[in-house]
């Protein structure tokens, strides 16, 4: 039996829920909103809220640098099981993976680079650049301790806000 692959929205979703069901099991708290951007060669997954309770505490008693130290441990341990995870949704091979963390305001990015793409993959019209139509995701809004649970709600017109982030 052949399955399906997820695109747009429904992919984005699936990309935010891994990122933040990961992030969940290996810091004991998952973020309370993800969204993914899905581009032509990459996925951005935003992520708001991540800071556990003693997290916050150690940046209230002047450790930021504690905090972000131990995110970049975690980081390398979210490593393998995200680029699993993605190339899994995805259908592509993850060939590049930064993750980066922002205390004030709570804020992370995971970025999955994926290997170019076969010519026959690429679109009809033979210019893949040209007719990619990155997506904004879904984000997930948590009222639990996970970050797994919450609604989703659509958005769309993201290549204003990649370009922004500095994406081509």
């Amino acid at each position: 039996m052949t399955q399906e692959r997820l695109s747009g929205g429904q992919l984005a979703a699936a990309l935010s829920n891994a990122v933040v069901r990961c992030m969940a099991d290996v810091s004991g708290r998952g973020p309370s909103r993800a969204r993914a951007t899905i581009g032509q060669d990459a996925v951005f997954v935003v992520v708001e809220d991540t800071l556990t309770h003693a997290e916050r505490e150690l940046v209230r008693i002047g450790d930021e640098a504690v905090v972000l130290r131990m995110r970049e441990g975690l980081q390398r341990a979210m490593h393998d099981p995200l680029d699993r995870e993605v190339e899994r949704l995805t259908g592509r091979r993850v060939i590049g993976f930064m993750s980066t963390n922002h205390i004030d305001p709570d804020l992370a990015v995971e970025v999955f680079v994926f290997a170019p793409e076969a010519p026959a993959a690429r679109t009809a019209e033979g210019d893949s650049t040209a007719s990619a139509q990155p997506q904004r995701g879904l984000s997930w809004r948590d009222a639990g301790a996970t970050g797994a649970a919450g609604y989703a709600r659509a958005e769309r017109g993201s290549r204003d806000w990649i370009q922004q982030a500095g994406a081509p």
